[in-house]
């Protein structure tokens, strides 16, 4: 799968149908 920085991680996390939110250190722009 692609990780495009134009997604937002709680709209992708929504789209896999997962409840729980993404790894938060997987997308830190830091």
């Amino acid at each position: 799968m692609t990780e495009p920085s134009s997604v937002d991680p709680f709209s992708l996390a929504a789209q896999l149908g997962g409840g729980d939110l993404p790894p938060v250190h997987q997308w830190n722009p830091e």
